[in-house]
């Protein structure tokens, strides 16, 4: 049996309101109030004209976000923007494992503004059953920055995954950089854990939340 730790979301926007909470998130029980020091909550409008909501770091200052999402939900879209300034520093780290039919998209643009900010944003996920799920991570450098992504994905069943990092520069001191890979559970990894007596279905859970963690 796998131990999943406990996670806590950060909620801000719409998902502070309680009964927007409770319709998308059922299961989510609030812990209580939390202020982070050093940032602002701004909207600016995405592609269809909606506003989204958008967290905007001030000089110096440092951003680390974690999204999980491990199974429970049946469809979820995330927009998340992000406007780096001088010296700032972003770091994300994004875990996801979908199962079933759900459907998965997640979509991060990140804005290097600031000389010297930098972003690093990691995807680790799981596509299972016949669920499909979509990871778009773009860092756009405007200055001189630096930035770094990396989407690891393992796909399984009849499952459908998509990894599409992009990377833009608009200066010449701009260094950015991306890897992507999606592949099946190593054989040879689930045959090592089948001589310590496990079953298939636990050492493919083993793995899993090896990757995942």
């Amino acid at each position: 049996m796998i131990e999943i730790k406990e996670k806590h979301y950060f909620a801000y926007g719409s998902n502070m309101n309680l009964n927007q909470m409770a319709f998308r998130c059922p299961d989510a029980e609030v812990v209580g109030p939390v202020r982070l020091e050093g940032y602002c909550l701004a909207f600016c409008r995405n592609g269809g004209g909606n506003g989204v909501a958008t967290i905007l770091p001030e000089e110096g200052s440092y951003v680390e976000m974690e999204m999980v999402q491990i199974k429970g939900v049946d469809s979820t879209l995330r927009e998340t923007n992000v406007e780096l300034t001088k010296n700032a520093k972003l770091f994300v780290t994004e875990r996801l494992m979908t199962d079933g039919k759900q459907q998965a998209e997640s979509n991060i643009e990140v804005q290097l503004n600031g000389e010297d900010s930098s972003a690093q944003i990691i995807s680790r996920s799981v596509g299972k059953g016949e669920s499909v799920q979509t990871f778009h991570p773009n860092a756009i450098g405007n200055s001189k920055c630096q930035a770094h992504i990396q989407c690891d994905s393992i796909i399984m069943d009849h499952a459908e995954v998509g990894s599409i990092p992009e990377i833009r520069a608009k200066n010449v001191d701009a260094a950015i950089i991306h890897e992507a890979a999606i592949g099946r559970i190593n054989d040879e990894q689930l045959l090592k854990l089948r001589t310590l007596g496990l079953t298939e279905e636990e050492a493919e859970n083993v793995i899993i939340q090896n990757f995942l963690n």
